[in-house]
């Protein structure tokens, strides 16, 4: 079975990567890296009203904008 299909099943990344002894080196890499690009975030707005609230949202944030 495929790796995606493993998690669907409910089989943990982290589990699956138990053997892979670089498995957490690029973790740490590439969290280090993207952490700032990809993931949940809160952002602030203002209603008509005046009332301010947060927004939980999800982004996607590419780095090559001129590409």
């Amino acid at each position: 079975m495929l790796f995606v299909g493993k998690v669907k099943q409910g089989i943990s990344v982290e589990e699956q990567m138990k053997d892979n002894k670089y498995y957490s080196y690029y973790l740490e890499a590439y969290t280090a890296i993207f952490k700032e690009f990809i993931g949940p975030y809160s952002i602030e707005t203002v209603a008509e009203d005046g009332t301010k609230s947060f927004t939980d949202k999800y982004r996607y944030q590419s780095i090559f904008t001129n590409c």
